[in-house]
Parts: structure tokens; C-alpha cells; sequence
């Protein structure tokens, strides 16, 4: 089976650099967060590597993030 490689994208909209491929992949929502959840909860290496990753997102959903981190206090991690 062939290993799926992960690209990170750095770039304005409509911007392209040499070869450096735009994003055009769709994924649900959905689909992501159980992955995403699941990932930072086991603290994978990967997930880390992104932290500094941007994500475009629509103006609605980024201002429902806002007011949501907002109204709910960050989880601390436990020392393990």
C-alpha cells in the first residue's frame, strides 16, 4: 500500500510559488475533527508539526471560533 504524503501549503489565495501545488482537496468538517481529536489527544508527532500551519476558513465559521474561545476556557493539559 502506498503511504499518502502530507503537503503543507504556505501562500496567499491565488498564489502560487515555482511548482508548489495550491490546495485543492475537500474534506468535511466532520471528517476531520474525530481525526484531529484523536490525534492531539494521543499528542501525535505530526499534528505538532502543523501547529503553525494556516487553514482558510470561511468569515462564519471563523468568527463562531472566536466567539466560542471566548466563552469557554482553554483546556490545560495534566502533567504526565
Amino acid at each position: 500500500m502506498e503511504a499518502t504524503r502530507l503537503r503543507l501549503f504556505r501562500g496567499g489565495e491565488g498564489e502560487t510559488s515555482g511548482n508548489s501545488p495550491v490546495p485543492s482537496q475537500v474534506i468535511r468538517l466532520g471528517d476531520l475533527f474525530p481525526l484531529l481529536a484523536r490525534s492531539a489527544e494521543g499528542d501525535a508527532t505530526w499534528l505538532r508539526g502543523l501547529e503553525a500551519a494556516e487553514l482558510r476558513v470561511s468569515r462564519d465559521l471563523l468568527e463562531v471560533a472566536k466567539a466560542f474561545s471566548r466563552c469557554r476556557p482553554p483546556e490545560t493539559r495534566r502533567p504526565g
